[in-house]
């Protein structure tokens, strides 16, 4: 591949930095601004093009070397060429550029940038076990391991388990499962185990609280940030014990607050989280919480629901669509905690909101994806 040396401009959003060669904008894996770098094109797109870094040049003093020799082919890390501190440095400020208004007043919260996640998905070929390089379905095989994983989910320990002649491609999603003494007491042969999370109803222990995710369903990967986040929700309810949760999922948000709700319903469109999440409210000892199932996106809320003046939205990638946004605009609530893993959706949803009479009264970053771009962003509204 032809390699093109050139000077890197700035940072800019999606884990990249960003030059130009003859006035076509160029996103770069793996650069700082300032420095004069060897690129190989990776992508070409209408309008821009894709790159990484192959060599550098000129070297920032803020360059550190990568702890891991698939760094800038995997798919999974934008920034383990900087130390933790910079790059929580680096998500504040492109966060503020997204709201100028905060830039400088943003709240982070963050914990271990290593060995924090509690699942991982293998590709398995034949003898190799790893992940996708990015922009391809090529298997980069994982031979030293990943920092981001805890040692039950490193590939060395799972490698021999996956190889099957009949089945040479395959696919494992596993997450660390972490039963309730009541489960280990049912069940002696019960114990703290990696489950593959795509067949088999997975545990997560969130301090004292253990919830029970159903087969495929959705958790947060950063066990060890959840109380941290939780807190920080509570502390913007300020005493509030009514609720309306949308995409309340299996009831992590409801349920770890440890509110004493005397009103609470929360909507789901998946029936089976739905089912978890009323089991969960159960077994956690939390009464007087409704869940139901939904479809915001499609279906209309409830008037009871309506009437709720404190709302949590914990959304997809793709936030608020228009239905919900024209109810929330009906519905006036007072408050509305906006939790979000797409700063870019956000901003769209927040300037919708803000048209509507909404004001920010408070904004956080937190850093649930060490060493990737994403991250997730609290925010407290007030009407």
């Amino acid at each position: 591949m032809k390699k093109i040396r050139i000077v890197i401009e700035k940072w800019a959003h999606g884990g990249y930095s960003l030059a130009h060669l003859e006035g076509r904008p160029i996103f770069i894996m793996g650069g700082i601004p300032g420095e004069e770098v060897d690129i190989i094109i990776e992508k070409e797109e209408k309008k821009v093009s894709f790159a990484k870094v192959s060599e550098v040049q000129k070297q920032a003093k803020i360059r550190i070397k990568s702890d891991c020799d698939l760094f800038g082919d995997c798919g999974g890390c934008s920034y383990r060429h900087l130390p933790y501190s910079e790059e929580l440095n680096l998500k504040k400020n492109l966060l503020g550029e997204l709201f100028p208004k905060w830039k400088g007043e943003l709240e982070v919260l963050s914990g271990s940038p290593e060995k924090y996640r509690n699942n991982v998905q293998w590709q398995i070929d034949g003898d190799k076990i790893g992940f996708f390089e990015r922009f391809s379905h090529t298997l980069l095989p994982v031979e030293k391991g990943c920092a981001n994983l805890p040692d039950v989910l490193q590939p060395k320990v799972w490698l021999s388990q996956f190889r099957n002649k009949k089945e040479k491609k395959q696919k494992r999603e596993l997450r660390i499962s972490d039963p309730s003494p009541s489960d280990l007491a049912k069940n002696e042969k019960s114990k703290s185990i990696v489950l593959n999370s795509e067949r088999e109803v997975t545990q997560v222990r969130v301090d004292d609280m253990v919830f029970s995710i159903p087969p495929k369903g959705f958790f947060q990967i950063n066990t060890g940030l959840i109380p941290v986040w939780l807190k920080k929700i509570r502390e913007y309810l300020d005493g509030t014990n009514s609720c309306l949760e949308l995409f309340c999922g299996v009831g992590l948000i409801g349920i770890g607050l440890g509110v004493s709700w005397r009103q609470y319903q929360g909507y789901e469109i998946n029936k089976q989280a739905i089912e978890f999440a009323k089991k969960n409210a159960e077994q956690i000892g939390r009464s007087g919480m409704e869940f139901f199932t939904k479809d915001l996106y499609n279906q209309n809320i409830s008037k009871e629901a309506l009437a709720i003046g404190t709302w949590i939205v914990n959304p997809p990638r793709s936030g608020l669509n228009d239905r919900i946004l024209s109810q929330i605009r009906m519905a006036a609530p007072k408050q509305i905690v906006y939790s979000s893993c797409n700063p870019q959706t956000l901003k769209r949803d927040l300037t919708n909101l803000e048209e509507k009479g909404y004001a920010i009264h408070r904004m956080c970053l937190v850093d649930f994806f060490p060493r990737t771009h994403h991250y997730e962003v609290l925010v407290d509204l007030r009407l």
